[in-house]
């Protein structure tokens, strides 16, 4: 969560920067047109604000260094930065420019960017700052004598002074502003918890299927090399966790299977979404062969994970096949290979002759008191 305010807080920065600007080359605009006590007041309030945020982008952003405050301590400096040139503009005998010219709506442009850089708190926080501060800045210039007020909210439009009810509706307008700020930002804290809450959980339930399935399991990158593995793939092939991360796993299949193990890479890998399955041998830790049901499928939308193996152990139905193979070709007595067997060796070879074109010869020898 913070991780997500505080980019936000490094987009919304940059925006800050921008604006900034803007205000600087307007202020620098209008410069010959003010008098040298308001350009002062611009370039007094205007300036610090550019350099700190030009100075927050290189030391806290671009560092990725992590001030947990920081966008509650720019939303206060940029409050008190509309105030404080307001109030300048006022004291400075242009009291009418302070409250009549719209910069007093920059306070928006503070709001609009909470709900995305912090907890509702601070939002809320920055809505009541504004508002006080706006409000505080008004008495003052009414109190002091260098604001007039005058009853009638239309008057004021086309003369000098304000009306209790323009600037009551300024200052409603920024709560009202603040609190939609706040509803915001709330609505957008609940929204992201969810989603992390959501993914959490989503991981936790992925971590104990992976770590507790019966299948082997092998996380790999494009080039085939292992990122992750399971406790069933680990004790498929003998190895811990550790010394099989980053090996490829052509490194384990047997010389018999190599070439048939780096065609299933190569077929998943070249199309998305591919899927293919394979009876492969591989060599274990301990030196033994293992049979193994690979199935390995792409996985698309990961920047580092390409593709999942998953490995059933075959290796006793395997074992299995071939007694039952050898007990159908050969006699259970003697061991020697029976008439089934060569049955299906002499139609192995007719067929061969067929398709080579060859001829063949059978040999009939007959054993005496066998």
């Amino acid at each position: 969560m913070e991780a997500q305010y505080a980019n936000a807080e490094r987009l919304v920065n940059g925006g800050r920067i921008l604006v900034i600007g803007v205000l600087a080359i307007a202020a620098a605009l209008y410069a010959p047109y003010l008098t040298r006590a308001l350009n002062l007041a611009n370039a007094a309030v205007i300036a610090p604000m550019l350099a700190w945020a030009i100075g927050q982008h290189f030391i806290f952003h671009r560092t990725n260094r992590r001030l947990g405050s920081i966008s509650l301590v720019n939303a206060l400096i940029d409050t008190t930065a509309i105030s404080a040139l307001l109030f300048a503009y006022g004291w400075l005998g242009f009291p009418d420019l302070a409250v009549k010219s719209p910069l007093w709506a920059a306070y928006f442009l503070v709001l609009a960017a909470r709900p995305f850089t912090g907890p509702p708190g601070r939002a809320a926080l920055t809505a009541l700052v504004a508002a006080v501060e706006y409000l505080v800045l008004v008495f003052f210039f009414i109190g002091s004598g260098a604001l007039s007020l005058v009853a009638n909210p239309l008057a004021s439009a086309y003369s000098s002074g304000t009306s209790g009810l323009d600037e009551m509706a300024k200052v409603l307008l920024i709560a009202v502003g603040g609190a939609v700020s706040t509803y915001a930002t709330a609505w957008i804290a609940r929204t992201m918890t969810a989603t992390v809450d959501a993914m959490r959980a989503s991981e936790a339930r992925f971590r104990m299927v992976f770590e507790h399935s019966a299948v082997g399991i092998a996380m790999l990158d494009e080039d085939a090399r292992i990122l992750d593995t399971n406790g069933a793939f680990q004790r498929f092939l003998g190895y811990d966790e550790a010394e099989l991360r980053g090996r490829g796993t052509h490194e384990f299949s047997s010389p018999e299977e190599a070439q048939s193990a780096q065609e299933l890479v190569c077929e998943v890998a070249s199309a998305a979404g591919a899927s293919s399955s394979a009876e492969l041998r591989y060599l274990r830790r301990d030196g033994r062969t293992a049979w193994g049901s690979v199935t390995l499928s792409r996985a698309d939308g990961s920047p580092n994970l390409r593709m999942i193996a998953m490995v059933q152990d075959v290796s006793e139905r395997k074992a299995l096949e071939a007694e039952l193979m050898h007990q159908a070709f050969h006699d259970p007595l003697t061991g020697l290979a029976n008439r089934a067997l060569f049955r299906d060796r002499v139609e192995h070879a007719l067929q061969r002759s067929a398709r080579a074109h060859e001829e063949i010869a059978v040999m009939f020898l007959d054993l005496d008191n066998f």
